[in-house]
C-alpha cells in the first residue's frame, strides 16, 4: 500500500543492521503506538498491520489513538468483522481516544502507561488553511510536545509522516 511504500526508507534509520520492509520492521516491534489512527494514513498503516498474516507478528500490541471521529471505533470494528481480518489471538489492539492538544497530565499518564517502542505521529493539521489560522493548535497537534518527550523518556523510536497537502 501507499503508506508502506512511503515509509521505507524510515526503516534504515530505526533498524540500522538490518535489512527490512517497513511492515516487518514495525512487526517486529512489541509495543506500537499510532496517533492519528482515523486520518488517511493512520487508517491505511492500520489496515495493512491489522491483516497482516506474517509469522512475525505475534504477540504486539498496537495502540491506535484518534480524536477527531466520533464513528471511527464502529467504523474500525466493522471493517475489520467484514474483511474477516480482525487481528490474531498474538495481537492485542486498542483504540484510544486522546486529544493531544488537551490536558497534558492526560497525554503524559497515557504514554507512560502504554510504553511504546515505537511512535507513528500520523495526527496533524493538513490543511495550511487552517494551519495558518490557527498556528498553536496546528503546533500542539504536528509536533506534540509531551508526546514526544514522553517517548524520548521511554526510549521509543518516533516516526513522524504526513501528507503532501
Amino acid at each position: 500500500s501507499y503508506c508502506i511504500h512511503i515509509s521505507s526508507t524510515l526503516i534504515k534509520y530505526i533498524f540500522p543492521r538490518k535489512k527490512l520492509d517497513f511492515k516487518t520492521a514495525i512487526m517486529e516491534t512489541k509495543r506500537i503506538l499510532i496517533t492519528g489512527s482515523s486520518g488517511y494514513l493512520g487508517q491505511h498503516l492500520l489496515h495493512s498491520l491489522l491483516s497482516s498474516n506474517s509469522s512475525s507478528s505475534n504477540n504486539h500490541e498496537i495502540y491506535a489513538l484518534f480524536n477527531s471521529s466520533s464513528t471511527f471505533e464502529q467504523d474500525v470494528s466493522n471493517k475489520h468483522a467484514q474483511e474477516k481480518s480482525v487481528p490474531s489471538h498474538n495481537v492485542k489492539f486498542t483504540l484510544l481516544k486522546l486529544d493531544l492538544t488537551n490536558d497534558e497530565e492526560t497525554v503524559k499518564t497515557t504514554i507512560q502507561n502504554l510504553k511504546p517502542h515505537v511512535c507513528i505521529h500520523l495526527a496533524a493539521i493538513s490543511s495550511p488553511a487552517i494551519a495558518q489560522r490557527n498556528p498553536d493548535l496546528a503546533n500542539a497537534l504536528n509536533c506534540p510536545q509531551v508526546l514526544f518527550t514522553c517517548c524520548k523518556e521511554l526510549g521509543a523510536q518516533v516516526i513522524a509522516l504526513s501528507t503532501d497537502q
